[in-house]
């Protein structure tokens, strides 16, 4: 087919006048160029969000697409085999042997009721099976959460198979869930004794691989035992042993991290330990799920550790500690407002500022965020934002004394005595245990009022509060005589 080359040429040169018509427009018509703007942005984003844009997909979205088309794929397999076995029994009768296999296939769907009554089908139709079949019983069992089942046919493999070291450790969790704690651990150093064995006669890698893990996971429930018996010491001395046999061991890690933390305020250095602990639960941890866990925990941990330095007026590792405490939980509001606080006590008040605006725009609720902010505006003279900041608390709770007393400090500063007089009443009857607020009104009525009768009462009640108040308060009355 001929190409009529003059008349593209024409049509070109009208499209390429078009665009340039539409170019001159939308550089010099501000609303369009806007229209324009806003469409472009919505394409990106919806583009952003398309299968065609995989570079946008998060790890953890990747992950977890992976696991689930895996998971789908394993059921649908399962699914046909379960079909498979169904059919061919209608056909020529139920036999132990296809009980067997269908139970396998429902043990890997995770139906453990499904499991356990093939088995017993299985029992039925072949007594001679108990010994092949109890195991799976047993699993069955324990998978299912029916513990005291799962003891019974625990003692029935452990009876034909007694150095069966993985049926010891599983009747131990077993015995540990229902709070028989003496049997548990003899379970435990059964294991622990039996692995042990194995280690020694140099087995395969993939075989010597599984007894230190097995070890490790009867010393790691064995702490538990001893946890929950109030044995934290040896509890922590387990952990260190699961750690130890097997440096992927997370919960050991994650344990000893959570006991030291419960230990803050009664033992020297135990947030730094705990710090150290959950750090290594991170690092040694590829499963995304226990990530999710223990992030917000490593979080607590660095921002207590934090509060730790602030109270010891190094701002500089507290404002460190409270970064990673954000980074580990970017929604940590409490962490924003005590960043600001550091801040503050550094005396870089615009800092502290921002950071108490990102506290408060996380956590509407968060009543010190709102009070610091106030405080904020206030020694910067902004004393309409302040009483804004103060207002906002006293709507979140209406008996907040101490919001009360700071909005009677600032209409004092600006002269307005009758409505400082009015906030400081409010305050004084919310919390009539506060000497402060005692001392400011005797102050007021002294000084704005000339009633040197009433302001004594004042400072008379503030001195019956705190005798530390004595000296002042004598001193404002001999001011006046």
């Amino acid at each position: 087919m001929r190409i009529n080359k003059r008349r593209y040429k024409i049509k070109a040169f009208f499209f390429e006048i078009v665009l340039l018509n539409v170019v001159l427009v939308v550089a010099f018509y501000e609303p369009l160029r806007w229209l324009l703007k806003q469409l472009l942005k919505k394409i990106w984003r919806n583009f952003k969000k398309s299968r065609f844009c995989p570079e946008f997909i998060t790890k953890h979205d990747r992950q977890r697409r992976i696991e689930d088309s895996n998971s789908k794929i394993s059921e649908k397999e399962i699914e046909k085999q379960i079909n498979s076995i169904n059919n061919e029994s209608a056909k020529y009768g139920w036999d132990p042997a296809r009980y067997k296999k269908r139970a396998k296939c429902y043990e890997r769907k995770k139906d453990y009721k499904s499991v356990i009554d093939d088995c017993n089908e299985a029992l039925k139709l072949d007594k001679d099976l108990e010994n092949e079949i109890n195991p799976n019983l047993a699993d069955a069992y324990f998978n299912d959460g029916n513990y005291s089942k799962a003891i019974e046919y625990y003692d029935k493999v452990i009876e034909h198979i007694p150095n069966d070291a993985n049926a010891h450790l599983n009747k131990g969790f077993a015995c540990y869930k229902k709070l028989r704690f003496e049997e548990a651990e003899k379970c435990y150093n059964k294991a622990i004794e039996l692995f042990e064995k194995k280690i020694e006669e140099k087995p395969e890698e993939k075989e010597l691989e599984k007894a230190k893990k097995g070890i490790a996971k009867a010393f790691l429930n064995k702490g538990l035992v001893y946890y929950d018996q109030g044995k934290e010491d040896d509890a922590l001395k387990c952990y260190e042993e699961a750690a130890d046999r097997d440096s992927e061991c997370v919960e050991a890690y994650y344990n000893r991290g959570f006991i030291y933390f419960t230990r803050k305020d009664k033992e020297e250095n135990s947030i730094e330990k705990a710090v150290e602990n959950y750090e290594k639960a991170l690092k040694n941890n590829s499963d995304l799920a226990k990530i999710y866990y223990i992030k917000p925990k490593l979080a607590k941990a660095y921002f207590n550790r934090g509060n730790s330095y602030l109270g010891k007026e190094d701002y500089d590792k507290a404002i460190d500690d409270y970064n990673k405490a954000i980074e580990y939980k970017c929604d940590f509001a409490e962490a924003y407002c005590k960043m600001g606080i550091s801040y503050a006590c550094k005396q870089d008040y615009t800092e502290a500022l921002k950071w108490f605006n990102k506290a408060v725009d996380l956590n509407p609720k968060e009543i010190q965020a709102w009070d610091c902010k106030g405080d904020m505006h206030h020694h910067k003279g902004e004393l309409d934002n302040a009483i804004k900041c103060y207002s906002n608390i006293i709507h979140l709770d209406s008996k907040h004394a101490n919001s009360h007393y700071k909005i009677a400090i600032i209409y004092k500063q600006r002269g307005e005595i009758d409505e400082a007089i009015e906030w400081l009443n409010k305050a004084i009857n919310l919390d009539p245990e506060h000497p402060n607020f005692y001392l400011n009104m005797g102050t007021i009525i002294k000084e704005h009022k000339r009633d040197i009768a009433e302001a004594v009462k004042y400072f008379n009640k503030a001195i019956d509060l705190d005798p530390d108040y004595r000296d002042l308060c004598n001193m404002l009355m001999e001011e006046q005589l």
